[in-house]
């Protein structure tokens, strides 16, 4: 406002000096003073355009002054538009990674993954020892047997490679003689031919049926002693537990996912009985070691097992398996023309919490001369239930842990 009223005063002042003439503005008697009066009047003139560009300036400055603030802000602003951006972007990148990790938290590994992951763990672990050990109390009324027992059973798992894998086990135990014995159990190479098949050489547990090669086991089988029919090697059992020879053996998918298939076919040297006696006879036992059993002809068997139910129904696991294993027979390591023949079937089921599982074989074995055959058949049954969901609130926490970890047994077997 100060320069606009610089303004007025500066326009007033030239409209008089313009429009008056000396003698009227001063009269005839101050022709004198007129000088000085406009020496004055300048002056003042002056000083308004140095105020008037002084204001000037200082209102550009100003003006540069808004320009720069005004751009600042400009700046801020678009800053903040990026930074919001980038946090929306930020927020949802983070939502989505949740959901993903969520997602893979909650479903299953894929049969993939899982192969991978296990074989990125077993390629950094090559060699593996393990095993397992127990002690026992026997009491036998019939037999007079009272007694503690001790067993130790040391595996070696050496992984060559990824399509070899050396696999035996080592079995140490005091028997009611209490005379220590060491025994190889078994000694195989597991040659893997592709995802579907394999070879196994060597020493191996017979796989006839479902019980010699995947529950005997000591930490397996839930009772101290084994089923009738299937006692260890001179122990009395209708097959000899362990042989020695080659196998293929593979599974693959016949319908939906859970409804397989798998089978094993052998070669091997075929059953040697007990060489004690001075002959065969009926009922005769197994010889612990069949390597000294050597002929032309070999023992040839074959199980196949079948998985009916697929894994997303309700009706649980089921199993139901054939097997059959023939040979000619040896008797104090000499071969004899006379045959070995078995067959047996099996079957293993669980759902949820209740467990049950069974075989039954029979074997038929030629005797020398016009003796009569030696014919047997076994069986057993086997009923598990699980307490885990048992927790009864009038007993401890502690009672209900251990509670919760028991089941409920029964087995019937027979010879």
């Amino acid at each position: 406002m100060r320069g606009d009223t610089n303004a007025i005063a500066l326009l007033f002042v030239t409209a008089v000096l313009a429009g008056i003439s000396p003698p009227a503005a001063f009269g005839a008697g101050s022709s004198r003073d007129e000088p000085a009066a406009l020496s004055q009047i300048k002056h003042e003139i002056d000083e308004l355009r140095a105020d008037r560009e002084r204001d000037l300036k200082h209102m550009q400055l100003l003006e540069h002054q808004v320009e720069e603030i005004q751009k600042q802000n400009d700046e801020l602003k678009s800053t903040n538009s990026a930074l919001q951006i980038g946090h929306q972007k930020l927020q949802a990148e983070t939502t989505q990674e949740i959901k993903q990790l969520q997602t893979k938290v909650a479903s299953s590994p894929s049969e993939s993954a899982f192969g991978s992951a296990m074989s990125r763990y077993l390629g950094s672990h090559q060699t593996v020892i393990t095993g397992s050990g127990a002690g026992n109390y026997v009491w036998d009324r019939s037999t007079a047997k009272n007694t503690f027992g001790a067993q130790f059973e040391p595996i070696l798992l050496y992984r060559l490679n990824d399509w070899l894998l050396f696999e035996s086990e080592i079995e140490a135990e005091l028997p009611s003689d209490a005379e220590s014995e060491l025994k190889l159990e078994s000694a195989m190479a597991h040659v893997f031919l592709n995802d579907y098949a394999e070879l196994v050489l060597g020493k191996f547990f017979l796989p006839f049926g479902d019980f010699i090669e995947d529950v005997h086991p000591f930490w397996v089988n839930p009772f101290v002693t084994l089923p009738l029919p299937f006692r260890e090697g001179d122990d009395g059992g209708l097959l000899p537990f362990t042989d020695l020879g080659a196998q293929l053996r593979g599974a693959f998918q016949w319908g939906d996912l859970g409804q397989d298939a798998d089978y094993a076919l052998w070669l091997s040297n075929g059953p040697g009985y007990d060489p004690d006696l001075p002959t065969p006879v009926v009922g005769q036992m197994f010889g612990a070691n069949n390597i000294d059993v050597n002929k032309h002809s070999k023992a040839f068997g074959t199980r196949v097992r079948f998985y009916p139910f697929p894994l997303d129904s309700e009706l649980g696991r089921l199993e139901v398996g054939a097997s059959t294993y023939d040979s000619k027979w040896g008797f104090a390591g000499v071969p004899t023309d006379q045959w070995l023949t078995s067959w047996g079937v099996d079957f293993n089921y669980l759902r949820g919490n209740l467990g049950m599982r069974g075989e039954y074989l029979a074997t038929h074995r030629q005797m020398p001369g016009n003796a009569a055959a030696d014919n047997r058949q076994g069986w057993y049954f086997l009923a598990r239930y699980q307490l885990a969901d048992l927790r009864p609130s009038f007993i401890s926490t502690d009672l209900q842990n251990l509670l919760h970890r028991a089941e409920l047994l029964i087995r019937y077997s027979g010879q």
